[in-house]
């Protein structure tokens, strides 16, 4: 199989050569004897019966529902193309607002505070948009888990902000570092951007090290355990038992 991008002179020589092999008598009749009927097809060819077998397949895999490219109500329509990455951009907005908000308020001690569990709500939402182009042929189906932790998740957070506001003298008291805060949104923004080119795998196993090195921790075994032990659970959950196609990564996919 030739490489993209090969010289046009080295792909006419190949199919030349080919053409000159399917049509020599002798091979012909060796391939029959062993009931190998075997035709040559030029590039072009084979190119236009690859794409009509792939609309062919395609069109099944849709029927059985196994993919999902179409959008069959209002949550997944909002969850696939230009409309989630406007959704995308406007919570990025929305935070880079409520952050210059903070920091002009005289209460930022504690308001900085409030940020991350915004952030982790926001991006619940994302999330839980994305989870309907998931495939839906079954009742328990692939998005029924992440659904499950995203519907937790936006609680705990809006929990987490209401005793944020109820302790606010005894927060601008005990206030600590806020570097980590703003560190640990940008981490997550980072990871979100990497995770499309590096992928689901790597990029968690970087943010999660990362992440629990920047709350203070300093067991490296600990941590290294932690991390491989989330991708293997998400690997055998979601990838093998659940088939949730969790992105491999453009670079990765160059490389292999």
């Amino acid at each position: 199989m030739l490489k993209q991008g090969s010289p046009p002179e080295i792909s006419k020589w190949y199919d030349e050569l080919f053409t000159k092999v399917n049509n020599d008598p002798e091979w012909r009749e060796y391939w029959e004897r062993g009931g190998i009927d075997v035709v040559y097809r030029s590039s072009e060819e084979f190119t236009e019966i690859v794409n009509k077998d792939k609309e062919q397949f395609t069109h099944y895999l849709q029927k059985i529902g196994i993919i999902n490219t179409q959008a069959t109500n209002l949550l997944a329509k909002l969850a696939t193309g230009k409309t989630l990455n406007f959704l995308v951009i406007f919570f990025l907005v929305f935070l880079l607002v409520i952050w210059y908000i903070i920091n002009r308020s005289t209460n930022r001690k504690y308001l900085a505070g409030i940020m991350l569990p915004l952030f982790f709500i926001a991006l619940s939402i994302v999330f839980f948009l994305v989870s309907y182009t998931f495939p839906n042929n079954e009742k328990v189906g692939p998005s029924v888990v992440p659904r499950l932790w995203i519907l937790i998740l936006i609680p705990l957070n809006i929990f987490l902000i209401i005793d944020i506001v109820s302790k606010k003298k005894e927060i601008e008291k005990n206030a600590g570092n806020q570097t980590v805060v703003w560190g640990f949104i940008g981490l997550l923004v980072l990871y979100l951007f990497s995770i499309f080119y590096i992928g689901y795998f790597i990029s968690s196993f970087v943010f999660l090290f990362v992440g629990i090195y920047m709350l203070g921790y300093r067991k490296y075994l600990t941590m290294l355990m932690i991390s491989a032990g989330w991708l293997l659970f998400s690997y055998l959950i979601f990838y093998k038992l659940l088939y949730v196609p969790l992105p491999v990564g453009k670079l990765i996919e160059m490389l292999f």
